[in-house]
């Protein structure tokens, strides 16, 4: 029964949202109905004793988001891009850190590929271009990245 209401709730909160006067308060609306919405898949899967499919989501949704971060750079002030950059940092570092898990999961590729364009620090760069080709050449499993 969870699991429904988490399903067809966003659906609905689309719905009401589409009501909402401007496209940009919209276009917020939906980021937030898709958090939340993702992230109640996620603590469904948590809460199953599915770590792995949770995680798998987690990974394919930051997936998303670092795509979409990537599309929002143009007109970024310098600090912007700084706090972009250190953020992507703080993702690499931790995917990096927990290497094993990430061959498990079939979405890291993207994650890292995607991570990879927001970066700026050339060792940064170097380590996710390490990082991606370890998840290349340890593991059948990885969906390739999307192309953009």
């Amino acid at each position: 029964m969870r699991r429904i209401i988490i399903i067809v709730l966003p659906w609905l909160l689309i719905a009401v949202g589409c009501s909402t006067d401007s496209p940009p308060q919209r276009k917020l609306y939906q980021s937030y109905v898709n958090s939340i919405s993702e992230e109640g898949l996620t603590l469904v899967e948590l809460d199953r004793g599915k770590p792995l499919r949770a995680h798998e989501m987690a990974t394919w949704n930051l997936s998303w988001r670092l795509v979409e971060f990537q599309s929002l750079t143009n007109g970024l002030t310098k600090d912007e891009l700084e706090d972009q950059a250190n953020l992507a940092h703080t993702i690499l570092k931790h995917a990096t850190e927990h290497q094993a898990q990430m061959l498990q999961d079939k979405w890291s590729l993207q994650m890292v590929t995607a991570l990879k364009d927001l970066l700026t620090d050339p060792s940064d760069i170097r380590r996710a271009s390490e990082l991606i080709e370890y998840l290349t050449s340890s593991s059948t499993n990885q969906i390739p990245p999307w192309s953009h």
